[in-house]
């Protein structure tokens, strides 16, 4: 099963598929961006973890409605489908993702909703999945630094703090390592791997 959330969206006159999987404000690492069409001919649903149906008048979400059991979240609603236990979320359109540049307060108001949600149903669904959700923690925790002094010896009072980057002010008696850093990373691999068989 591939661990990614497959968003589908239907295309419009004025964006073709190519243009929807280049517009930046939709894209998150998580996700595969593909249209209705696209689904048709290459790609399979159970090919993914989660589903967001972004089609007018979310029409995945409704084909599928007898086959599992719809529930609410807050403001997201979903389907659990009852043969694999994937997740069907229903999702704004492309419309309601795409006007953020009219002069219209309350356009620009249901944009800013719309886009919330959708972020919040990307969000919801990798809350959902183990693997995301330890993925995206971690992504997160190397942002600041992934404190690593249980797997390091003999740490001399310093703190090991896993990051992508060395930043520019540096905190004291803190030893900053990166993913260049082989040698720590192995023994690190090592001391999970055999954790993993205890």
């Amino acid at each position: 099963m591939n661990d990614r959330i497959l968003v589908v969206f239907e295309e419009t006159n004025q964006f073709k598929k190519d243009q929807i999987s280049e517009l930046v404000n939709l894209s998150r690492k998580e996700c595969v961006i593909t249209t209705i069409n696209e689904l048709s001919k290459n790609k399979n649903i159970k090919d993914f973890c989660s589903v967001v149906d972004c089609t007018f008048d979310n029409k995945i979400f409704n084909k599928n409605k007898e086959k599992g059991t719809v529930l609410k979240n807050d403001n997201i609603i979903y389907l659990i489908l009852k043969e694999n236990n994937k997740i069907v979320c229903a999702g704004p359109n492309l419309s309601q993702l795409t006007t953020c540049n009219s002069n219209n307060i309350s356009i620009q108001e249901k944009f800013q909703e719309s886009y919330s949600k959708y972020n919040k149903i990307i969000d919801f669904l990798i809350s959902k999945n183990q693997f995301l959700r330890n993925k995206d923690s971690f992504n997160k925790s190397t942002v600041d630094g992934l404190i690593l002094n249980d797997v390091i010896k003999n740490n001399q009072y310093k703190i090991y703090k896993l990051v992508y980057s060395i930043p520019e002010i540096k905190e004291p008696n803190v030893e900053y390592v990166t993913f260049e850093n082989i040698e720590i990373l192995n023994e690190l691999k090592n001391i999970i791997e055999e954790m993993t068989f205890i």
